[in-house]
């Protein structure tokens, strides 16, 4: 019986310049360790901007972990406002559980399958007590995924091939009320060729893509009068966008 579950997608606000990166609540490190994690995450925050918090607890205080998840959301904010590509590494000692959280921006970069093998391999780690271990593998691989992202959004101007990858923002206005999206549910997967809408650019039209978990997200754009919406342009060619935040 595996004694750890593993992911939920949250959305995290905010760049907070003091967060602490970590909190050690469930005595799971030493001073020592706690002080060389720390170090490597404010390596990896100066570098990508992504901004991971290890979170420990004793227990969950009977909450389910998607609520736990939520009140820390709102408590440390992490990642960049609009752009949330924050993590949250969630460890609760009684409850015996271990969850990644990341934001949507991350979603694409970190999917549910990826997150998912992360946890695997931290988790032979933690059966023998070696946590420190088991964190410092995830900040391995969580690093190999988010170092060589340029998460500087750009101004969305007149653009060519030569800018797949990089991330844009725009004002946009599409209070129409007639657009139909698919309302995604549970059961979904994560990522789907129905979850897009027409997402028309100095006149020209793109599919904006969103995950399944971006439903209030995509609701907002389709009425909102005037909206920041960032974005990945993912491939030039079939004008593809990747939805990762809206402010």
């Amino acid at each position: 019986m595996r004694h750890f579950t593993t992911l939920i997608i949250l959305i995290f606000f905010g760049l907070t310049v003091k967060s602490q990166l970590i909190i050690d609540n469930g005595e799971f490190l030493t001073d020592n360790e706690k002080s060389e994690l720390t170090t490597r995450l404010q390596n990896l925050k100066d570098k990508s901007t992504v901004e991971t918090m290890i979170y420990t607890t004793m227990d969950l205080g009977g909450k389910s972990p998607i609520d736990y998840g939520m009140d820390l959301s709102r408590k440390y904010p992490a990642g960049i406002k609009g752009i949330n590509n924050g993590i949250i590494i969630l460890l609760s000692k009684n409850d015996r559980k271990l969850q990644i959280l990341v934001g949507y921006g991350l979603e694409w970069i970190l999917s549910d399958n990826q997150t998912q093998i992360i946890v695997d391999q931290m988790i032979p780690f933690f059966k023998k007590g070696e946590f420190y271990n088991g964190v410092n593998k995830a900040i391995d691989l969580i690093n190999k995924k988010v170092i060589d992202i340029d998460w500087k959004p750009n101004n969305f101007k007149e653009i060519t091939d030569k800018e797949n990858g990089k991330i844009f923002k725009i004002q946009y206005s599409k209070k129409t009320g007639d657009t139909k999206y698919k309302y995604a549910i549970d059961t979904d997967q994560q990522f789907s060729d129905d979850f897009k809408i027409k997402f028309t650019l100095h006149d020209i039209d793109y599919d904006l893509y969103y995950t399944k978990y971006m439903n209030d997200m995509i609701s907002k754009i389709l009425t909102s009068d005037k909206i920041t919406v960032y974005f990945r342009l993912s491939d030039f060619d079939n004008k593809r966008l990747e939805l990762i935040g809206i402010e």
